[in-house]
């Protein structure tokens, strides 16, 4: 199954629709068969496969 990281780590400001966002991607996962990682950790990035 394929997956996509979704990273939102914000420094100062943060946008309210951040978590809708996350939501709606997740949604979107679930409905055409692809899983969704959100993370706020830089270390994410460099996690590979």
């Amino acid at each position: 199954m394929e997956r996509v990281l979704v990273f939102s780590r914000t420094t100062g400001y943060r946008h309210d629709s951040i978590p809708a966002g996350v939501a709606a991607l997740e949604e979107l996962g679930r409905r055409h068969g692809f899983e969704v990682d959100a993370s706020e950790d830089a270390a994410a990035l460099s996690g590979g496969r």
